[in-house]
């Protein structure tokens, strides 16, 4: 949906072809992620031109406001706290097999304190017509 030069009008045609009982699922960064702040204030600092592909970016609240207004909200969720390659770098200098059962037990953990529930860098947003 970032991709998308009108948002609505991308909306309204996956309404209109989707089935009576479909379901559509959207993934999308989020533009309250920490990461996104720290990649937007990297560009600003280095006063480097934004080239970035995504039209626009949405927080949790907006995207479920605009997706809200064709669809039934089933479900909204935050996911990945951190870059997934960052933490199996780390284990796998300290020789760490079980990296993506670590991996999944930081994110259930993060995702349980209200400080970081909203800081995952995408959002997955659940809807039925």
């Amino acid at each position: 949906i970032e991709h998308l030069i009108n948002a609505e009008d991308g909306l309204k045609e996956i309404k209109r072809v989707l089935r009576s009982s479909g379901k559509l699922i959207v993934s999308t960064p989020n533009r309250r992620s920490y990461l996104n702040f720290f990649y937007h204030l990297k560009i600003t600092l280095k006063n480097s031109p934004f080239e970035e592909e995504h039209i626009k970016e949405f927080s949790g609240k907006e995207l479920k406001k605009l997706l809200g207004k064709y669809f039934i909200i089933k479900e909204l969720d935050y996911v990945n706290y951190f870059p997934i390659f960052l933490p199996k770098f780390l284990l796998n200098i300290v020789g760490f097999n079980n990296i993506d059962k670590v991996n999944k037990k930081i994110e259930e953990s993060l995702n349980k304190i209200k400080f970081f529930r909203r800081a995952g860098m995408l959002l997955i947003v659940k809807v039925k017509k």
